[in-house]
């Protein structure tokens, strides 16, 4: 419909839409000067009646408690005569009673009657009963022997034994022929010379007149009153039916209206004062509507009294008088839109054969030219300006088409860049027992700068590289067809990884100069039969690896970027990947995608994600990818978004293969404490066997290899330095470390075991670290085969 009326409005004349927006502003200003009113008037109303409803209910509460102080005082003084006499004074008892209901009779209180109750402190239940009250304008005075006084009035289990007034819950007085309700003010006592409580002294209050005299009591029509117990039972309820059957916290239950047990709380419990706003109630035979509930507490029973005022009452009055302006206003209107369009009609005529002429232009007709005009005013400098821009879209039309012409040669020229890159991304994805793999990539443009690649150097070893190149369009298309040739090119020569890294950024700086591009990348080589891997990052997002069940950053050394500098050196670093261990390489269009607020992905939402999907390589970038579009909601994407998983499925040859450096101690001995969890071994055999390997692994790497040698071991070549592999065995005795390196032959057991009996200045240099080795382990056995240093350490199983 909206819709609909601004269409409707743009086909109007400009007369009418003049009369509409003058009248629109008319409208708009009288609904400002009723919504004024409203927020305005409403309240102080609204307050005024809250104001008459609060006084209405406090005289009424008044007079209830006005009955109350008299019961009150009749009790106290019955007490206080009481109280100086013995407890064998029947004489007495008459007298007072007497006196007490004739006065109580006189002043027209609802007085029942007055009760002595006479026992002995260790017999509370077992007593004397005396009762006095007028029945047909005839004093009645009884005495009954009371032998279980719980049994027969219940209520008085409630009274507490001390000196203070107690009122007890209304009740039906069965004895009574006319069964009235009542309320009954009880105290206990201590008659003359008594040590304790031996007396209770009550006085009766009948409540049907109280209550007829409530529920017939009307606020402005429609409210009406209710009065509770000090438990919340209904006393007096608009609906007689719920009188003494039925509390406050009862029917907040049955109708679930919590904010009425709200109510009885702040009422009875915390004894104060105040209204609430009560919703609808619909039940399984009515419907109660909304009203305000006002409410105050009755001081001396500590018993409630409420009104129930229909809220819808308290607006009428204002919604009749917004009903009478609306009504008027319209009428209003209607002569005001008949004066305006006829003013406006006069007022824009000149303007009817410029919009006929406009109407022609905005269809491509510029056949017909507007005449010159002579007049300076607003319409004549309309006319020249729609010449004028006859002239410039003519010419204007005539550049728009060699554009357009330019624009379609360059698309199309874009499209087989396009598709020349997607051809160079490999899709067919090796089918190897070894390991599984997946990547994608989707470019923010036609073309983009990420790229992915994987291929083998040898049937052992496989290499996965993802990089971006700074810039996106056909420039970066470039720049990442040329850096993927390099990287595959050089990374076939089985050279170190980060010398790959080094080749490709120094080809990329001669041939690239001062083009200001460069690419952050990822690179790892991996060998398929024991997982040994050698990584290196130049200035990439580090990827996620998957081990014991969760993904984790891998840690990565961020060389420079490539393409920046020349004669940059790359560090790599090398871990053992085990079966079903995964590596997770990304982009930064990853973890950069925004949602509409501008709120990154980051890498924190990617962890979590990734830890809640474990299927296939496939999988994880599907599921992936899923939740980035649902955290974008179709946000522009900004930049390409690549990804590449890798499941590593072989099981190894129980080898370990490491740079023979002290920095990679570390790796050695997380691998070996791995490793032995696989075994029945003490925890003293593990740190002896810990603290062994650390000894050989240091003296390997210290002494092994001279500096600038070459070593070769598993087809791994490191200019500084060599290489170490620790193999690890089992038989049924013993748990085996075999180290085997190619650095300068030595068997470090020909060393003699060291006098300890000797000081430090007297003993031999050297052999104290080997003969550490051999006490803390059962086997210490060495071997030179074939170029190849062997040593093995064993350590007996647990039985």
């Amino acid at each position: 419909m909206a819709f609909g009326g601004w269409d409707w409005l743009k086909k109007r004349s400009l007369t009418t839409k003049l009369a509409i927006s003058i009248l629109g502003s008319v409208f708009c200003g009288v609904v400002a000067l009723l919504f004024f009113f409203e927020n305005h008037t409403t309240p102080i109303l609204e307050s005024h009646i809250y104001e008459i409803a609060e006084k209405s209910l406090q005289r009424s509460a008044s007079q209830v408690m006005e009955t109350a102080v008299e019961m009150e005082k009749a009790a106290e003084t019955l007490k206080n005569s009481l109280s100086k006499f013995s407890n064998t004074n029947e004489k007495i008892f008459e007298d007072l009673m007497h006196s007490i209901v004739q006065t109580m009779d006189y002043y027209g209180s609802d007085f029942g009657s007055a009760w002595i109750y006479v026992f002995e402190p260790e017999t509370y239940k077992e007593g004397i009963l005396y009762t006095a009250e007028n029945q047909n304008n005839k004093f009645q005075f009884n005495k009954i022997k009371i032998n279980d006084l719980y049994g027969s009035y219940p209520w008085f289990k409630e009274v507490p034994k001390e000196e203070k007034i107690f009122w007890t819950e209304p009740y039906i007085d069965v004895e009574n022929e006319n069964k009235p309700m009542v309320a009954t003010c009880i105290i206990p006592f201590k008659f003359k010379d008594a040590d304790d409580f031996n007396g209770l002294v009550s006085i009766s209050v009948h409540l049907d007149k109280l209550q007829k005299g409530i529920s017939q009591i009307q606020f402005h029509e429609r409210g009406k009153f209710v009065l509770l117990s000090q438990k919340g039972l209904y006393v007096v309820h608009p609906y007689p039916s719920i009188n003494l059957t039925k509390t406050i916290y009862e029917m907040a239950e049955e109708y679930e209206v919590p904010e009425l047990a709200e109510v009885g709380k702040n009422m009875l419990e915390l004894k104060k004062s105040g209204y609430v706003e009560l919703p609808e109630i619909v039940s399984d035979v009515e419907v109660h509507e909304p009203v305000v509930f006002f409410y105050t507490n009755i001081p001396y029973i500590n018993w409630g009294m409420g009104l129930f005022f229909p809220k819808e009452q308290f607006f009428a009055p204002i919604r009749a008088f917004q009903l009478h302006i609306i009504i008027a206003m319209i009428f209003i209107l209607f002569i005001l839109f008949i004066l305006i369009s006829f003013i406006c009609h006069y007022s824009t005529e000149p303007l009817l054969r410029l919009s006929k002429i406009a109407e022609q232009y905005g269809k491509g007709n510029f056949s017909e030219e507007l005449s010159e005009v002579s007049s300076s005013d607003e319409i004549g400098i309309v006319t020249k300006a729609f010449r004028n821009m006859r002239v410039n879209l003519l010419k204007l039309i005539a550049d728009e088409k060699k554009a357009v012409a330019e624009q379609q040669k360059a698309a199309s020229e874009l499209e087989i860049a396009q598709k020349i890159q997607q051809s160079a991304l490999p899709t067919d994805f090796p089918v190897n027992p070894n390991f599984e793999l997946y990547a994608a990539m989707e470019p923010a443009q036609k073309v983009g700068g990420d790229f992915y690649d994987f291929f083998y150097t040898d049937k052992d070893h496989v290499v996965i590289v993802i990089a971006d190149v700074a810039g996106k369009g056909i420039p970066a298309s470039l720049y990442m067809m040329t850096s993927k040739s390099l990287i595959k090119t050089i990374a076939q020569t089985n050279c170190q990884t980060s010398e790959i890294f080094a080749q490709v950024n120094k080809e990329l700086c001669e041939g690239y100069k001062n083009d200001y591009m460069f690419l952050t990348a990822f690179l790892a080589k991996i060998n398929l039969t024991n997982g040994y891997t050698e990584y290196v990052c130049a200035g990439h997002n580090p990827p996620f690896i998957y081990r014991n069940g969760e993904y984790k950053e891998l840690p990565v050394m961020r060389n420079l970027v490539i393409g920046v500098m020349e004669n940059v050196e790359f560090v790599s670093q090398n871990i053992t990947l085990t079966q079903n261990d995964r590596l997770f390489l990304y982009t930064d269009g990853v973890t950069e995608a925004q949602d509409s607020q501008g709120n990154f992905f980051g890498e924190d939402r990617l962890s979590a994600v990734l830890n809640k999907i474990k299927g296939s390589a496939e999988e994880t970038l599907q599921f992936v990818g899923s939740e980035m579009n649902k955290f974008t909601n179709g946000a522009l994407q900004s930049d390409d978004i690549t990804m590449l998983e890798l499941i590593f499925n072989a099981k190894g040859k129980g080898t370990f293969v490491v740079k023979a450096d002290n920095t990679e101690m570390d790796n050695v001995l997380e691998y070996v404490q791995t490793d032995m969890e696989k075994y029945n071994l003490s925890q003293t055999a593990r740190s002896n066997m810990l603290i062994a390997v650390g000894e050989i692994f240091a003296n390997i790497a210290s002494y092994a290899y001279e500096k600038g040698g070459m070593a070769m071991i598993e087809s791994y070549a490191y200019e500084k330095g060599g290489m170490a592999m620790i193999e690890s065995v089992a038989d049924d005795k013993y748990y085996k470390l075999i180290f085997r390196d190619r650095g300068k032959k030595f068997n470090p057991l020909t060393y003699l075991d060291p006098d300890l009996t000797q000081s430090v200045e007297e003993r031999n240099v050297g052999g104290l670290g080997i003969f550490m080795v051999k006490q803390m382990t059962d086997i210490c056995e060495y071997e030179y085969t074939d170029g190849c240093n062997i040593l093995t350490l064993g350590i007996k199983l647990s039985v």
